[in-house]
């Protein structure tokens, strides 16, 4: 009965900690999109990089936020290792853009492979 126990209460704050960053997450990007606006109304000219900048954080944190939950549940089903792979590759192509080329290349035809052989299982099975 202590084990049950235990596992619900882990549970527990495994959900009250998701809130809690998902609320933190939400309150700076509230806090970015503030700033944007109140920059905007101080002086209006949309070349101020620190206008442009809060605004996009502001906008990408928000969708963030938005889409946490969905997120939480995709993540969960992807290994562990993926996401460390996918920042590697993030950097890696943005200190060589002419490398995206040949890792978006791999990606699609990988993809593709894949989708097809799931297919052909499908139905030859």
């Amino acid at each position: 009965m202590a084990v049950k126990q235990t596992d619900s209460n882990l549970e527990a704050s495994a959900e009250r900690l998701f809130r809690i960053k998902r609320a933190i997450i939400g309150g700076i990007s509230l806090a970015c999109l503030l700033m944007a606006g109140l920059l905007f109304a101080a002086s209006p000219d949309l070349n101020n990089i620190l206008l442009a900048s809060t605004a996009r954080i502001g906008i990408v944190l928000f969708a963030i936020w938005l889409a946490m939950p969905q997120l939480r549940g995709i993540l969960s089903k992807l290994p562990a290792v993926l996401p460390i792979v996918a920042l590697a590759l993030i950097m890696l192509c943005a200190a060589r853009p002419n490398l995206f080329r040949i890792v978006g290349s791999l990606i699609v035809v990988t993809t593709a492979l894949v989708g097809i052989s799931t297919w052909i299982k499908r139905f030859t099975a």
